[in-house]
């Protein structure tokens, strides 16, 4: 019997759907601010990156284009050696953002975004333990997978520019918005998220505004497994009463017997 239960407790976790935590913004600054060549680095923010799903929204203004062959820093979560992850530009503006993790393992994307000068983007990194998807004023642009990670990485900086080439010191860094929790199933549908001037929350207080589409699934989980406990409660119940049936049968052999009637007998009384 215990074994049975067992065996039942190992298969309804392995059907359950899993359930994720409200998304929750860590860091938020609303600026503008410039970026400069933060070496040795001088943060604006410190934060700790998890692997159930971070996302990080800006405001990019370029001001003006480089025409110097390099590379310019705007933004940077870690340091060069941990990047998580960094956004650069360069002299060529039709590769547009350029998005990096690790660029010796090739966990670096350039959006492909036209940028023009006086012209401000809107730009969003979502990534998870092995995913990676950018999108640029609304439009999916990249989508890959990086090495994966697991576990917390704590006190990373956070900084506006970074400690490596040089400064996009042309370009201006507001509403910036990163949250931990976000939904893996973010999909082609969600691009638009909830702008930073338009939040009234707190660095730890829950993000409330979520899409109709997260209230749903979330209600199809809880229907689902609330089903499947059901039916376990019913399936074990009726394995009870069954092993209690055997048990008194066994207990009590003579209780219950097997009468023969003789019809004539019967009929004679």
């Amino acid at each position: 019997m215990l074994n049975l239960l067992m065996t039942f407790s190992m298969v309804s976790a392995t059907y359950a759907i899993p359930s994720y935590s409200v998304p929750e913004v860590i860091f938020s600054d609303n600026g503008p601010m410039v970026p400069v060549l933060n070496n040795p680095i001088n943060p604006i923010g410190n934060i700790d990156i998890d692997a159930h799903g971070m996302l990080i929204s800006m405001d990019i203004t370029i001001d003006s284009l480089p025409t110097v062959s390099d590379w310019y820093n705007i933004f940077l979560v870690g340091s060069n050696d941990n990047r998580q992850p960094g956004i650069w530009i360069n002299d060529d503006s039709t590769s547009g953002f350029h998005v990096t993790f690790d660029w010796q393992s090739g966990e670096y994307w350039n959006t492909g975004t036209q940028l023009e000068a006086n012209k401000g983007y809107n730009i969003q990194i979502y990534y998870d333990s092995t995913n990676v998807k950018i999108v640029v004023d609304e439009e999916i642009t990249n989508t890959g997978t990086k090495l994966a990670s697991s576990g917390v990485i704590t006190n990373l900086p956070i900084t506006i520019g970074g400690d490596f080439h040089s400064a996009a010191s042309t370009v201006s860094v507001s509403n910036i918005v990163i949250q931990k929790n976000v939904n893996p199933y973010f999909d082609e549908c969600r691009t638009t998220l909830t702008r930073f001037d338009e939040l009234s929350v707190s660095n730890t207080e829950p993000l409330l505004d979520l899409p109709i589409a997260d209230v749903l699934l979330n209600e199809i989980k809880l229907l689902q497994n609330l089903v499947l406990g059901l039916f376990g409660f019913i399936f074990v119940s009726i394995v009870v009463i069954v092993c209690l049936w055997n048990r008194s049968k066994k207990n009590n052999p003579n209780k219950y017997k097997v009468v023969d009637f003789d019809i004539e007998d019967t009929q004679e009384n």
